[in-house]
């Protein structure tokens, strides 16, 4: 795990490949996570969208959470619009 804009990020393997939960980085770059789930969920296929539900460390309980490859991480960065992320 590390710490990116004060969310943890953690890495789950799926499929024996890196996949890395979304909303805390959607979150941690001043991005509103319906709309980028929304838009996530409509491009499912190309940033072979996961939905899981797991135990992240250090938590208590499973929650369900969108994940995409660590691969596709650069891929879907490239597509946010600056204007749409929060200047701090």
């Amino acid at each position: 795990s590390l710490t990116f804009h004060n969310n943890t990020l953690f890495i789950i393997e799926h499929k024996g490949e890196p996949y890395i939960p979304m909303r805390p980085i959607v979150e941690g770059i001043g991005l509103d996570w319906h709309s980028q789930y929304t838009r996530l969920m409509r491009d499912r296929e190309r940033y072979s969208v996961v939905v899981t539900t797991t135990q992240l460390p250090g938590d208590t309980q499973r929650w369900v959470v969108v994940c995409i490859p660590l691969r596709r991480l650069f891929g879907w960065l490239m597509t946010i619009q600056p204007s749409r992320v929060r200047p701090q």
